[in-house]
């Protein structure tokens, strides 16, 4: 008897949650399809050494990243946490998060991470609910999410306009998202709760993309000395208020390199670069490639 009492409640939760799930789908598919362009980004990188996104928020974007045979940490409530093998992702608007990814060697599948902004509504039902888990391990029934993760990519077409296909994909896969809470295996590598001086030192740093702050005027306007900043800031982050500077202008600059309206000079000058050559050298030297390559194949970088 209380079993079978029990067996209903859950099939009537998990009801519930198929038709929110339905509900916040549709409403998102709808102004998903009446405006292509809040597919902000669909991005594939193929590890072939360490790659690393620095600790940063959107205002109004979502994120969606999934991670294939990778070993590394992902930051998350205001840690890191060290994991190894698939990890998919959720960011909220607002939201800190980031990762250092390693390609593990001698796996059956390629090490990559796929990476999806979306452009949401504040009042969408999955926003509002966080109806998705921030961190989830999809069970080998997920596995075609990378599947379908690979086709936005191919179909994506011009990324200020993305094609009808792409918007689909993306609904399937939001619609296979596993639903599971965190998973428990991951394990913290060392304590690193925010910090208010690392968070300031952060925050100026956001401003001045277009001219990054030394150590020490970071130092001077948080208060302490360069020293103690820079220790505080790698406990935090795992890199240097330098490397940080340089991962987010990168971040910048390809974010802008999107908009192929806007001339590659006036990207240059933007940023703080003196010349459009001057951007050119920096940017191939901190991703392999020039503005113009990047501009022309973005799906991959």
């Amino acid at each position: 008897m209380l079993f079978g009492v029990l067996i209903g409640i859950v099939e009537r939760i998990v009801e519930e949650r198929r038709v929110s799930r339905d509900l916040w789908l549709r409403e998102l598919g709808i102004d998903l399809l009446a405006e292509p362009g809040r597919l902000t980004s669909a991005l594939l990188h193929e590890l072939s050494s360490p790659f690393e996104i620095a600790p940063h928020h959107h205002a109004a974007e979502l994120q969606l990243d999934l991670i294939e045979g990778c070993s590394g940490s992902v930051f998350h409530n205001g840690r890191w946490l060290r994991f190894a093998g698939d990890l998919v992702l959720v960011s909220y608007p607002g939201r800190t998060h980031g990762y250092h990814l390693e390609p593990v060697e001698n796996v059956v599948e390629r090490s990559r991470v796929f990476n999806f902004k979306l452009r949401v509504r504040p009042n969408w039902g999955l926003i509002e609910q966080h109806a998705l888990p921030f961190i989830a391990r999809p069970d080998s029934g997920e596995r075609r999410l990378y599947d379908i993760a690979g086709a936005i990519v191919r179909t994506l077409g011009e990324p200020t306009n993305p094609r009808v296909s792409a918007l689909v994909h993306t609904l399937a896969l939001l619609d296979g998202w596993p639903t599971r809470s965190a998973p428990t295996d991951l394990t913290e590598p060392e304590t690193s709760e925010a910090d208010p001086d690392v968070e300031a030192a952060v925050t100026l740093i956001e401003e001045r993309l277009h001219a990054p702050p030394s150590l020490a005027e970071l130092a001077a306007r948080v208060g302490v000395s360069a020293r103690h900043l820079a220790r505080l800031f790698r406990a935090a982050t795992g890199m240097t208020p330098h490397r940080y500077a340089t991962i987010r202008r990168v971040d910048r600059a390809r974010l802008l390199l999107l908009r192929r309206g806007t001339p590659i000079a006036d990207i240059a000058e933007d940023l703080g670069f003196a010349s459009h050559a001057t951007f050119t050298r920096w940017f191939r030297e901190h991703t392999g490639e020039t503005p113009q390559s990047f501009r022309t194949n973005p799906s991959v970088f």
